[in-house]
């Protein structure tokens, strides 16, 4: 579904980053689809879950506002 998605989108998946909370889905199933990731700790996942992940994410982002700020750059 992922790579269904990106091809739509027309780009290639490591130009692509799949935001999501969870890391044994969101980010699992972003990591073998070949998306950068980016969790935001508003939802499931935590920081203490990192320790023991079997898959981490590319980026950790506190919330939306900051995940826009540090990708995008604006506040």
């Amino acid at each position: 579904m992922m790579i269904k998605g990106v091809d739509r989108l027309g780009h290639a998946p490591g130009e692509v980053v799949m935001v999501g909370d969870r890391l044994d889905t969101d980010i699992a199933a972003a990591h073998r689809a070949g998306l950068m990731t980016a969790l935001v700790l508003t939802g499931v996942a935590t920081r203490a879950d990192l320790v023991d992940a079997d898959v981490l994410p590319d980026f950790v982002f506190a919330d939306l506002p900051a995940l826009l700020q540090g990708l995008v750059g604006h506040g």
